[in-house]
């Protein structure tokens, strides 16, 4: 093959390639073919298997409609205003397993339905779903009928036993398509858990996960701690709850005051009419 002229071997050089390793390997002596390393198999490269401690959850939805502002508010309490599309991207957030350690693997599925086999090998391999959809678009929750039809083709027809929960998300948008009665109803028909979410106000989004993990009958997971900021409308919450808690005491406290003062009221005036009663008695029989 050396002997070939330059030329030839550019316009042929697959087949003079060919050529030439046959040739050397005919030439090969034993000794040489024991000490040539061998050639990796495809089992070589095969992925590294993921932990049996791994508890993994598939979020499913139409592209815009928050479901990587949920994933990233969850586990980095952080928002992003801009919109990037998602192909796949995974997160893992320690949580406990009958006490025990173990990881949530969480993979934000993209919202396009160019990869179907990507989405597919997610709902085979995932453990739970997250199903969202946005409460400003009617046809984000049209379009997740067909996630839903998918899981049970894969998954068997009785996913009901399977933990999953329907997400309304930016429920602090005031132009909504979608009511919460309506989504409350859908979960109802499709057997799964139902909440509204906001990413971008950080409403119950720590709450959908632990409500998610609890749905599992078969374990007992739980979240490791909560070190997640509240968001303002929970604050706002908490606060009105703390105001009323305080004019209910305030009500109570009024109350009890008002009814000691007249049952001392009461008690005087009994006194008086009885010690007059026991004047006028005395009188009678010539006592006093």
């Amino acid at each position: 093959a050396t002997s070939l002229g330059l030329g030839w071997l550019v316009r042929n050089k697959s087949t003079a390639a060919a050529g030439l390793w046959r040739t050397l390997a005919q030439q090969e002596t034993p000794s040489a073919a024991a000490t040539r390393p061998s050639i990796s198999t495809t089992a070589d490269f095969a992925p590294m298997p993921e932990q049996s401690n791994d508890y993994r959850v598939a979020v499913f939805g139409s592209a815009g409609v928050g479901k990587s502002s949920l994933v990233q508010r969850f586990i980095k309490g952080t928002f992003k205003e801009a919109y990037t599309p998602t192909v796949e991207d995974t997160y893992r957030q320690v949580i406990t397993n009958d006490k025990q350690v173990c990881t949530l693997q969480i993979t934000d599925t993209t919202g396009s339905h160019q990869f179907p086999a990507m989405m597919r090998l997610s709902m085979s391999k995932s453990h739970a779903f997250i199903l969202v959809y946005s409460v400003t678009s009617r046809s984000s929750l049209v379009e997740l009928n067909t996630i839903v039809n998918e899981i049970k083709e894969i998954k068997g027809p009785d996913i009901a036993k399977i933990p999953m929960m329907l997400v309304a998300n930016k429920c602090d948008e005031a132009a909504r398509e979608v009511g919460k009665e309506t989504g409350a109803a859908i979960a109802n028909k499709w057997g799964c858990g139902f909440i509204e979410t906001s990413a971008k106000e950080n409403v119950n989004v720590t709450e959908l996960f632990a409500q998610l993990l609890q749905m599992d009958k078969e374990r007992n997971m739980a979240l490791v701690g909560d070190k997640k900021k509240k968001g303002k409308a929970d604050k706002k919450a908490e606060k009105a709850d703390k105001k009323a808690e305080k004019a209910d005491k305030t009500d109570k406290t009024d109350k009890t005051d008002k009814a000691g003062t007249s049952g001392a009221s009461a008690g005087a005036s009994g006194a008086a009419g009885a010690e007059a009663a026991e004047g006028a008695a005395g009188k009678k029989c010539g006592l006093m």
